[in-house]
């Protein structure tokens, strides 16, 4: 995902970001050194934030960092640095354009945990977006966990190398999708997407994920 945002495959210049499970915060620095207006790095970890602050200190590259465990998001969204006053952000929460997502969906109950914050974080208006990048279904159960909440049709992929369709997720804590294969449309829904990552010349292959609120049907 860092190289997707360096090359601007991935667009971030001049937009407000948010990283979910930053982990040292690669992706977020390539953010902020894509011309991001604001890098707002999230972790359940303290020590790994205090990490990325070192990091970006080292760079020169100016970012944000705070505490955000999926399980607690209000507690953390309530807690993230901003006055709240910028564009989009509902009930003085900070407002952004994208979250960012690389490498974090390791089990399945990571699967169903990404997509319900996801959701939440999308309905809330903290971001109109969230672009994610895995790894291959074959190398990791969470990826594959994803893939199978979300309705991506493998056989579709491996021929065309990318799939679409809309997954309904309620404001629990669990994940459900309505219709066929997670393509049903409800006004709580997810649109989404996925395609190879271009230009994979070492490793595993990678998918490229794109999330939004579905609109409702009708």
């Amino acid at each position: 995902l860092a190289r997707l945002l360096l090359s601007g495959e991935v667009l971030v210049e001049g937009r407000r970001v948010l990283e979910l499970g930053c982990g040292l915060g690669l992706v977020g620095l390539a953010a902020a050194r894509a011309g991001a207006q604001r890098a707002v790095l999230t972790d359940r970890d303290a020590e790994l934030l205090r990490a990325v602050e070192a990091s970006a200190a080292l760079t020169g590259v100016e970012v944000e960092v705070a505490l955000l465990d999926w399980d607690r998001l209000d507690d953390g969204l309530a807690a993230l640095p901003g006055d709240g006053a910028e564009a989009g952000a509902p009930e003085g929460r900070p407002g952004f354009d994208t979250l960012l997502g690389a490498d974090i969906v390791y089990e399945e109950a990571h699967a169903t945990a990404l997509l319900v914050a996801v959701q939440h974080l999308l309905r809330r208006g903290v971001a109109a977006e969230a672009v994610l990048v895995t790894g291959s279904p074959a190398s990791r159960d969470g990826v594959a966990a994803l893939c199978r909440l979300l309705g991506v049709s493998e056989e579709r992929f491996a021929e065309c190398g990318h799939d679409a369709g809309t997954l309904s997720v309620p404001s629990g804590s669990g994940a459900d999708s309505e219709g066929d294969g997670g393509r049903g449309r409800g006004p709580s829904g997810l649109s989404w997407s996925v395609a190879s990552v271009p230009g994979v010349q070492h490793g595993k292959p990678c998918r490229l994920y794109r999330l939004a609120l579905a609109s409702p049907a009708g």
